[in-house]
């Protein structure tokens, strides 16, 4: 399941007019460049989701890895429908299992009140709507738990956890690659005061360090290591408001400050998920 939810934001900032082939597999090719991440899966990935296929922006992308979700959710309430139908169950566990159905019931309706904020570009409402839908495979898996019974759909459970972080850790991951190749550009052009020179070769270097924080913490997350993920989404978090605190120093404005804001924004999504694990 974690991979339905994550390959699909694997990426940010393409061209909007770009096809969705072409954003798929120049995607994937950033992404590979992590080499926990393989190219032709991602590939093969995106291109067996119908909406990802035919995404050609970042909003279009978000809107399909969340739909992808909800599916997911709807697909593990399915699997235990099934088995409270056919009583296959051991003693004591139909309880849990009745709760895990209302738990997916109301993470889909976080999912699609999710939806509908990110196509109104309400991110910050969607960040909640996500966080509580975060809550429902912890609390099914307690259940079990609880009455000392194993779950039937731990690997389930798990994989969506996995995947709800691992997809907006990854879009972090490359929405820094893009603001830092916004500075290098405009270094390169020399379109910028003299006296903010240093100012944007620092934020080159703050990029490079959040890009390897978000790494880092991807590998935490997939061995499930959320302890180290959040140090190290709370590390790359602090980078967008040191670029912008380099240019205030020099009473200048900076090129990328909506690029920071949106970058601190998206890294605060997957840091606000392993708080909750």
């Amino acid at each position: 399941m974690k991979f339905f939810v994550s390959v699909a934001l694997f990426f940010l900032f393409l061209n909007c007019f770009a096809t969705a082939q072409t954003l798929i597999q120049d995607s994937c090719k950033t992404a590979a460049k992590d080499p926990t991440l393989n190219y032709d899966f991602c590939v093969q990935s995106l291109e067996q989701d119908p909406q990802s296929k035919t995404a050609t922006t970042l909003k279009g992308l978000v809107l399909a890895s969340t739909t992808n979700a909800e599916s997911k959710t709807t697909n593990v309430k399915g699997i235990v429908e099934t088995i409270l139908k056919n009583k296959t169950y051991p003693p004591g566990s139909e309880s849990a299992l009745s709760t895990c159905v209302e738990l997916y019931d109301d993470a889909n309706n976080s999912l699609n009140e999710a939806l509908m904020n990110v196509k109104s570009g309400d991110y910050k409402s969607a960040n909640i709507d996500l966080s509580a839908a975060l809550d429902a495979p912890g609390t099914c898996e307690d259940g079990f738990k609880e009455t000392h019974e194993k779950s039937p759909v731990t690997n389930e459970n798990n994989d969506f956890l996995s995947g709800l972080v691992l997809a907006p850790t990854n879009n972090a991951a490359s929405k820094t690659i893009n603001v830092k190749g916004i500075v290098e550009t405009i270094l390169k052009s020399k379109k910028y005061a003299s006296s903010t020179e240093p100012a944007l070769r620092t934020c080159v270097k703050l990029y490079d360090n959040a890009y390897g924080s978000l790494k880092e913490a991807l590998m935490n997350v997939k061995s499930s290591n959320y302890k180290s993920a959040n140090m190290h989404l709370s590390a790359a978090l602090d980078e967008p408001g040191i670029c912008q605190n380099g240019f205030k120093e020099k009473h200048a404005k900076s090129p990328v400050t909506n690029e920071n804001n949106v970058s601190f924004q998206k890294i605060l999504i997957p840091l606000a998920f392993t708080n909750m694990l």
